[in-house]
């Protein structure tokens, strides 16, 4: 068995959780008759496990996943220097471990990581839990693959758990939503993750789940619309941000490219444009006669100005007898 320590130097044998970590959480353990909390804590590079990894690169780490009852903690839990500031928020483990754990993450310089929790506010399930009926649940079952698991939608993103692989996707990554297999009972939830690293090619991989009750529908739906998860034009300013680039916006407002594309990208951009111009030309030079089954009006026109030419001889012959007539007089 691994042991873990809340510290920034570790002993021989034992594993860092705070120094390297990129996202924290504190969850309820679905299905759980006494109510839990699992914490989730993921190490730098580890939200993701790509279906298929590139050849020769390397594993990706794996969260580091504890649980802890919903009770009081006993007396002299924690011992040493820290035993008076640990007693003042002893009464459960959920505030100790709040408390041990962001202390942890401030003195590795992680003062920006907050430990995420759900909100019932932003999104709860229709259906109710049946070992604790009273609690609104924060989480819907769902399968991916042949494995079942839970989906919890939060404030910075969705993570799947408890099952290996665990994943979080942060709204930054989300590139589109779509639901498939929409059924009487259930439906299928396909989430579109944009997996490109600053200065590399775009990619992008699509994770199903499915088997979703019909009757979180809605409230799911709420939730990527709330946070424009279905909106590619916010997706691009997503990633924009996560790749710390500027982008470029025409004067509708699309986005069109970032102020640090490479000569490639921006080669790409400008021929691209040249050829919607060249497209733009060909539709103003048309002529509907000149071609195929317009034929026959083309021959109209020809007769049309020959009439118009002996018209013009005619009106110069009657001009010049009107001439000679006035001489005369």
């Amino acid at each position: 068995m691994e042991r873990y320590r809340l510290v920034s130097s570790p002993r021989g044998g034992e594993r860092v959780i705070t120094e390297t970590q990129d996202y924290a959480f504190c969850l309820p353990v679905p299905d759980k008759t006494q109510k839990q909390y699992n914490y989730v804590l993921f190490p730098k590079n580890s939200i993701i496990t790509p279906s298929r990894p590139a050849a020769g690169a390397p594993p990706t780490p794996e969260p580091i996943v504890f649980t802890i009852p919903d009770s009081a903690p006993k007396p002299g839990t924690i011992n040493g220097l820290e035993a008076s500031a640990a007693a003042a928020v002893s009464d459960d483990y959920k505030t100790l471990f709040d408390w041990q754990i962001s202390t942890r993450l401030k003195s590795a310089g992680k003062n920006s990581l907050k430990i995420m929790e759900a909100d019932v506010k932003l999104f709860a399930s229709e259906l109710k839990q049946a070992h604790r009926p009273g609690e609104k649940a924060v989480h819907v079952k769902a399968f991916r693959g042949s494995k079942d698991a839970y989906l919890f939608f939060l404030p910075n993103g969705i993570l799947w758990g408890f099952k290996k692989p665990m994943m979080f996707l942060p709204h930054e990554r989300i590139a589109a939503v779509s639901y498939t297999s929409v059924l009487q009972r259930t439906f299928n939830l396909s989430i579109e993750v944009d997996m490109s690293v600053a200065g590399g090619e775009e990619s992008k991989e699509e994770f199903e789940f499915s088997m979703l009750d019909q009757e979180d529908f809605g409230g799911i739906d709420g939730f990527v619309k709330r946070h424009g998860l279905q909106d590619k034009s916010m997706a691009e300013q997503r990633k924009a941000k996560r790749l710390n680039v500027n982008v470029v916006k025409d004067e509708d407002g699309n986005i069109i490219g970032n102020a640090e594309a490479g000569e490639l990208e921006k080669a790409a951009i400008e021929a691209e444009q040249e050829a919607i111009d060249l497209e733009d030309e060909d539709e103003e030079d048309y002529d509907p006669g000149s071609e195929g089954e317009s034929e026959g009006s083309g021959s109209s026109s020809e007769e049309d100005d020959e009439d118009e030419e002996e018209g013009g001889e005619i009106e110069e012959g009657e001009e010049g007898e009107e001439e000679e007539e006035e001489d005369e007089l």
